[in-house]
């Protein structure tokens, strides 16, 4: 997958526009007209011709990396779905109860007729 990556990028700077730097593992700061293969675990910053920066090149992740971060924003998806699912319920309780005194008639309804329920199904 490592000389697929490589190649595929060296095929977009074929041309030289860009120039490619990071820090490798010994500490050195190194610049290449192509992805640098020794800091493809590293982040790699990707230089305009004049010295600014284009982009950044998030380095390789292994597969158990890949699925860690898949995994973590599974987890974040499903918290933003429970966070609008509360959200929604919670609108649905304030148009039903717009206020306490709403609240308190529904709820003494409700408490009326259970008792008459039961005591009808006690005679039953």
């Amino acid at each position: 997958m490592l000389a697929v990556f490589g190649s595929t990028l060296w095929a977009q700077s074929a041309d030289g526009s860009q120039i490619y730097t990071c820090v490798d593992a010994k500490g050195r700061k190194r610049s290449s007209d192509r992805p640098i293969m020794e800091c493809m675990d590293r982040e790699q910053t990707i230089l305009n011709p004049s010295g600014t920066v284009k982009a950044r090149l998030g380095p390789v992740l292994t597969a158990a990396e890949r699925s860690q971060i898949e995994a973590a924003r599974k987890a974040e998806q499903q918290e933003i779905a429970r966070r609008k699912e509360e959200k929604s319920l919670n609108r649905s309780l304030l148009i039903r109860y717009p206020n306490q005194a709403a609240h308190q008639k529904e709820r003494e309804e409700a408490v009326a007729q259970s008792s008459w329920s039961s005591r009808r199904q006690q005679r039953v």
